[in-house]
């Protein structure tokens, strides 16, 4: 009974992958550093499937997107909605970036961060706020010299010698030349998901898809 079940399975899965649409929301760096590579290879396998990318600043436009019905799948991060089902995809560290010339000797520590001028995100960002609740434990009270939206102008700022960021390491990449990366003083991480609206009846694209996406960063990981 149990192969006869599979093969009805698979039989049901090949009908809904002769065509059809798949639509996916993602958080900047997941759509530049985690998608790209999963979408080549479902492409190759499910030509016949179109894929539609929408790509949002942060994870919480990600939520309401999944939220609103305007994606069928969602890569965001945790803490998220409690309405979804999730799935771990991986653990991005976050990492000091430390300017060209800057000498540290051994480990970075909380009392250099303190006081070494500080490139951080505006107030209010989501990723920022989990450093600042990390370091409240170790009564560390981080002060950005300056305050800037993009990831990618933080990081050439970093590069030119203005100060330091922390930052989750996917959004800090690529990291220039002559910029040294840091672990934390105690290590901080977010947590990538997969994301689906709980109880969702997934289409065969979305299914396949998702089986692709875990199977594939799993790999990379390892």
């Amino acid at each position: 009974m149990e192969l006869l079940n599979d093969i009805v399975k698979q039989a049901n899965l090949s009908k809904g992958l002769d065509g059809g649409y798949l639509r996916l929301a993602a958080f900047r760096s997941a759509a530049s550093h985690i998608l790209p590579e999963v979408m080549a290879e479902f492409c190759r396998r499910y030509p016949a499937i179109a894929v539609n990318i929408a790509e949002y600043d942060d994870a919480p436009e990600v939520d309401d997107a999944l939220r609103r019905g305007r994606c069928d799948i969602g890569i965001t991060y945790l803490p998220t909605d409690s309405g979804f089902d999730t799935w771990e995809l991986l653990r991005d560290e976050f990492v000091v970036l430390v300017p060209p010339n800057t000498a540290l000797e051994g480990q970075l520590d909380w009392a250099t961060l303190e006081n070494q001028p500080l490139i951080m995100s505006p107030e209010g960002d989501v990723c920022d706020n989990m450093v600042y609740a990390h370091c409240q434990p170790y009564d560390v009270t981080l002060r950005p010299t300056y305050q800037v939206r993009s990831d990618a102008t933080i990081v050439n700022m970093v590069a030119k010698g203005l100060g330091m960021t922390i930052s989750p390491r996917l959004a800090t990449e690529p990291v220039p030349p002559g910029v040294a990366v840091y672990s934390l003083p105690v290590p901080l991480f977010r947590i990538i998901t997969v994301a689906v609206p709980r109880g969702a009846l997934l289409t065969p694209a979305a299914y396949m898809f998702l089986e692709l996406m875990q199977e594939m960063v799993c790999e990379s990981q390892r």
